[in-house]
């Protein structure tokens, strides 16, 4: 399984990682109830304001922020009514940083395919975005898919041209991508 790039010097354990789990689930169960209360928008959710900003959060607690995005996510798509059938409900993973994780619910085909075009837009400002087998993301990270969700994947590379330093970063996308 992959790790997560953290670096922890230190052999002292993150404190309080079950109330901040519990706390994370009772969040996230709270937001996504019901499908109308989100309806044609997007939740973020920032590992480090649930975590804290420290290398000693285990990787088990970030592959279960992971995964109960994920599975809240295949929740919400259950509830949909037909009136709401025209919504995608999707899950965008900035990996190994978590920092920008969001449910995105585009309310119509248009703002879903303006998404995509801003996404790969990007590519005349220096970005590069290769695209990653979905097996990948079950293999290698650790997370379980649900099914009749669709995962794609892309690496992002940056190439900062003042100091000819590229940095990379994989972005993934789980839902209802077709």
């Amino acid at each position: 399984m992959k790790q997560w790039n953290v670096y922890n010097y230190s052999k002292q354990k993150a404190r309080g990682l079950r109330r901040r789990c519990r706390n994370f689930s009772r969040y996230i169960l709270e937001h996504t109830e019901s499908f109308t209360t989100i309806g044609g928008s997007h939740l973020w959710f920032n590992f480090y304001k649930f975590f804290g900003d420290t290398p000693k959060v285990p990787n088990s607690v970030r592959k279960f922020f992971v995964q109960t995005i994920i599975n809240r996510a295949e929740h919400l798509i259950s509830l949909k009514t037909d009136p709401e059938k025209e919504y995608r409900v999707i899950c965008v993973f900035r990996l190994p940083e978590l920092e920008q994780t969001l449910i995105l619910i585009p309310p119509t085909q248009s703002a879903y395919e303006r998404f995509f075009d801003g996404f790969f837009s990007a590519e005349k400002y220096g970005r590069k975005a290769i695209p990653i087998h979905q097996d990948y993301f079950e293999s290698e990270w650790g997370f379980i898919i649900p099914k009749g969700l669709d995962v794609q994947g892309y690496r992002i590379e940056v190439n900062e041209e003042e100091d000819d330093h590229c940095t990379q970063e994989e972005v993934w996308f789980i839902g209802e991508l077709k």
